[in-house]
């Protein structure tokens, strides 16, 4: 039984045309790591959060119909979920720094390349499939109700 590879490609330039083409994520790969693959975040916007939070937030955002995408990075057990930015970048919404939560913005953004492949890569727990992004707003939204459960 012949396999069909994955849509995103197995490699890290298929990966970054993949995000680029199917997802909106205006996504490099830098000069100094051929394998990394980062989008800019003055366009694009992500949420981090503890594992543990993050499983609540992902099934909370899922039940409101806001699917994906996020990532995980294991060795730090953190999950960051990549947002539309409609909120203002000047300061972090209130609630976020005692769940351990942060916005990344105005910086890279790693995401998850084929290329690497060991104990500390990046991977998708909801992988990117459209350019349909949940806002930041949402996020922050269930961020505060899960974070106020625990």
């Amino acid at each position: 039984m012949r396999t069909e590879p994955p849509p995103w490609g197995t490699t890290a330039q298929q990966r970054c045309d993949y995000y680029r083409r199917a997802c909106g994520i205006p996504a490099f790969i830098p000069e100094w790591c051929a394998q990394q693959i980062l989008a800019p975040g003055a366009e694009i916007s992500a949420i981090t959060m503890p594992r543990i939070l993050g499983l609540s937030v992902a099934a909370d955002l899922m039940s409101a119909g806001h699917h994906g995408p996020i990532s995980c990075y294991p060795p730090a057990r953190r999950w960051m979920f990549l947002t539309e930015p409609d909120l203002p970048d000047d300061r972090e919404p209130v609630g976020m720094a005692a769940a351990n939560a942060g916005i990344v913005t105005d910086t890279d953004i790693p995401l998850p390349s084929p290329g690497a492949r060991h104990a500390a890569a990046r991977i998708w727990i909801v992988p990117p499939v459209s350019t349909a992004f949940p806002s930041r707003s949402a996020v922050v939204s269930a961020l505060r109700r899960c974070a106020a459960q625990r």
